[in-house]
């Protein structure tokens, strides 16, 4: 068996620490964008254990390929044969986990701000009258700007 450390191992170690790290945040990212913030324990502590759930799945799966790929009369090409089968699966794994990620994410609807049915804007301050005395202005409703459903 033909093989090292630094040439077959190495540059996928490499690219997977960071594309773990990656995933991660923007998965916790997705899962809790638009979420209230009465809400956001119960949708972190979501997120959380699925990403736990999903960890021991996927190993559970990847040693299951490697187990039953591992056969054969010379224990190191089986070892080897049974390793490459698994690093398959990840591959088809990772690709099935972007398929979804594409099909199933899309940007969150922007809530549109409630506007307030009356505002009150303050007015100057009326000269003082003949009096000496200062009237109190009254507060007046703003004027209705327009939107884009409408005047």
């Amino acid at each position: 068996m033909d093989g090292g450390f630094v040439r077959d191992l190495l540059p996928g170690l490499i690219l997977f620490g960071p594309g773990l790290g990656a995933c991660a945040v923007a998965g916790a990212i997705a899962a809790l964008t638009g979420v209230g913030e009465r809400e956001s324990g119960v949708a972190s502590g979501i997120n959380t254990a699925a990403f736990q759930i999903g960890g021991a799945f996927g190993v559970a799966v990847v040693t299951s390929v490697a187990v039953s790929y591992a056969t054969g009369p010379e224990p190191l090409a089986a070892l080897t044969a049974g390793h490459r089968a698994a690093f398959t699966a990840c591959a088809v794994l990772a690709a099935a986990g972007l398929a979804c990620a594409l099909a199933l994410l899309r940007e969150p609807r922007r809530r549109r701000p409630e506007r307030p049915e009356t505002a009150v804007t303050p007015t100057a301050p009326a000269p003082p009258s003949r009096s000496g005395r200062t009237a109190r202005p009254s507060p007046r409703p703003a004027p209705a700007s327009p939107t884009a459903d409408g005047p």
